[in-house]
């Protein structure tokens, strides 16, 4: 334990500072894809303290976790910005998983087992950088005193607490020159505001990183409990031959009707409730088919009949996916394009490829499906993130052919600097114009503000929030 306090406690306090400064008011920016490279640093020093062996692996991580703060720099789309971060940390995750740990035999319940351990396992270790740094100055029966003398320490102080409020309060009505003194000295205690949020922060990061890294060394000799198959196949036959028979007759009315109806809709119906109708509810059946056809694959004795069912379960998915992509692809050639609407495609895109993954191991149970899911999200997701939704959403929204249709002016000031480059052009184009139309009007009047907010965010950057879209976009709305 000497060891693990003397070499934790530096490298945290390292990464303490640099998540400090990185990312204090910041969260955009050249300070995002500066965290990412020092943090593969400092894990790259870590393991070799820690004598973790490496494995080649690794390089694809810390190229991906590179790619990933470069996509903070490259974007100003607070919506990508925000999901970058959420997706580094799971990346991070998944790195320290596969450099610690032997993974390649495990089936998704284990590695989604383990993978949740790590995330939030540090919880169960934060009093550790305390009781570490009495084990390493202390022998065994001194720690136990030092820890009983702190527990007491802690325990008057809890209970002087309430006590000082109460009493303090009595004796300043009691007397009023000790109020007027104990209001003195309340008043003349000012702590500025920046010092506790940065104290904050320090405290948080090194609490953080020490907590989870303990967690997981500790777990290194444990492994995840290998997933049992002792359930009886027949019950699954069962009901997944009869779900089967459902889905089998809603995909036949799915071909027949919609993909092979050419675009033509029930009569009554606009695009806008044909496609919201039924759409989530689609997607939602499309997940749960992915859960219950992993469940009954982990969990139910092997059997070819079960094999047959679950491949029937898995093609109707994929039908019903085409289904709400093809929906969701009527309703933006009625009404456009929204992030949410490219996201929803996106996300449609990545069930495929996850149930391509299923129907894959279903009969080659070899199949490394959980490298292949990696690959599938963090790879889909860099590609829908460096593909800048916001150019090819405006570029679409202002086609000329679209521009009378339901053009929301309020929703294209709002996107981000990546746009600035399709709305620009479209600007200049109809700058040539004699016979403006109202919309076109209502168009070019909502860029002005547009252009000054996008110049506003330029001016306002500083070397930690640098951001090559939002100084692209400055200098050729200048021009």
């Amino acid at each position: 334990m000497k060891s693990n306090f003397k070499i934790l406690a530096p490298i945290s306090l390292i990464f303490t500072i640099i998540y400090t400064i990185c990312f204090y008011k910041n969260h955009e920016g050249f300070t995002v894809f500066l965290f990412t490279l020092l943090f593969v640093v400092i894990s790259m020093w870590l393991f070799k303290k820690y004598e973790i062996v490496a494995k080649k692996k690794d390089l694809l991580y810390r190229i991906g976790l590179l790619l990933l703060g470069m996509l903070s720099v490259i974007t100003a789309d607070g919506r990508i910005l925000f999901l970058n971060h959420l997706v580094i940390i799971l990346l991070m995750v998944a790195f320290y998983l596969q450099r610690c740990f032997s993974y390649e035999s495990w089936d998704i319940p284990e590695y989604l087992s383990k993978f949740l351990r790590i995330m939030f396992g540090g919880i169960t270790k934060i009093a550790s950088p305390v009781t570490d740094l009495i084990k390493s100055t202390k022998t065994e029966n001194e720690t136990k005193k030092a820890r009983n003398t702190i527990q007491a320490i802690l325990i008057g102080f809890v209970i002087a607490i309430p006590i000082l409020i109460i009493m303090t309060g009595l004796l300043s009505q009691a007397d009023a020159v000790f109020g007027y003194a104990v209001n003195r000295i309340i008043k003349n205690i000012t702590i500025p505001e920046t010092m506790i949020e940065i104290l904050l922060m320090l405290l948080f990061g090194y609490f953080l990183f020490y907590c989870s890294v303990t967690y997981l060394f500790s777990t290194l000799d444990q492994q995840p409990q290998k997933t049992k198959r002792m359930g009886e196949p027949l019950i699954a036959i069962t009901f997944t031959f009869l779900v089967g028979i459902v889905y089998s007759c809603f995909s036949f009315i799915q071909v027949i009707y919609l993909f092979m109806g050419l675009n033509r809709l029930p009569d009554g119906y606009t695009y806008s409730e044909y496609a919201r109708e039924g759409f989530f509810q689609l997607v939602a059946v499309c997940i749960f088919n992915i859960v219950l056809v992993l469940f009954c694959f982990y969990y139910y004795r092997e059997h070819k009949i079960l094999k047959i069912s679950l491949t029937v379960i898995s093609s109707c998915t994929y039908i019903m996916t085409c289904s709400s992509a093809y929906r969701m692809i009527l309703y933006i050639k009625e009404y456009g394009l929204t992030f949410l609407r490219v996201f929803v495609l996106w996300a449609l895109a990545l069930i495929f490829m996850v149930l391509t993954g299923i129907v894959i191991t279903i009969f080659k149970e070899r199949f490394p499906l959980v490298k292949y899911y990696l690959v599938c999200f963090f790879g889909w997701y860099l590609l829908f993130g460096y593909s800048h939704p916001d150019a090819y959403i405006a570029a679409y929204n202002l086609n000329p052919d679209r521009m009378e249709e339901n053009l929301d002016e309020y929703y294209l000031y709002d996107m981000s600097a990546d746009a600035a480059g399709s709305i620009l052009q479209r600007k200049q184009e109809l700058s040539m114009k004699s016979d403006l139309t109202g919309e076109e009007r209502r168009f070019l009047n909502s860029m002005d503000s547009y252009i000054e907010r996008i110049k506003e965010e330029a001016i306002q950057m500083d070397f930690r929030s640098f951001n090559v879209s939002v100084f692209w976009a400055n200098q050729i709305l200048k021009s």
